[in-house]
């Protein structure tokens, strides 16, 4: 009889790693990446921002085994979404600092408390997504 575990890798909900203990004739490890986590990212909750200055907005995206590599980052880089409430901005990766990268101009941002949206995207589904409040003032 064979006894299946289930053990829960770095940030909840990130990854599921599954091993089937067997006899030996049938034993196997099997391991299925189920989403990411967003690290790093800045600003921070609370940033505050003057309405005619820039938002610079930097994170890098990590599965169980830590940050992506520059490959996996670029593979990934179509499904990424950063945006102020709801207007998209357009998202870079730089192989230097190995982060997404962008920088949000605020002048149309009315005075008040605003949602920044990140995404991650593969395959159509949502695989890791956060938003942090700023305050324009």
């Amino acid at each position: 009889m064979s006894i299946l575990k289930r053990v829960l890798c770095g940030i909840a909900g990130t990854v599921v790693a599954v091993a089937v203990v067997a006899p030996p004739a049938m034993a196997m490890d099997v391991q299925d990446v189920v989403g990411y986590a967003i690290q790093d990212l800045t600003p921070t909750p609370g940033t505050v921002i003057n309405p005619s200055g820039r938002l610079p907005v930097s994170f890098r995206v990590a599965d169980a085994n830590g940050p992506l590599s520059d490959a996996a980052s670029a593979a990934i880089l179509p499904g990424v979404v950063v945006a102020l409430d709801i207007t998209p901005v357009p998202v870079s990766y730089s192989t230097k600092t190995h982060q997404f990268w962008t920088n949000i101009h605020v002048k149309q941002a009315t005075i008040g408390e605003h949602d920044l949206l990140v995404m991650v995207t593969v395959g159509g589904t949502v695989v890791a997504s956060t938003t942090v409040v700023i305050q324009v003032t």
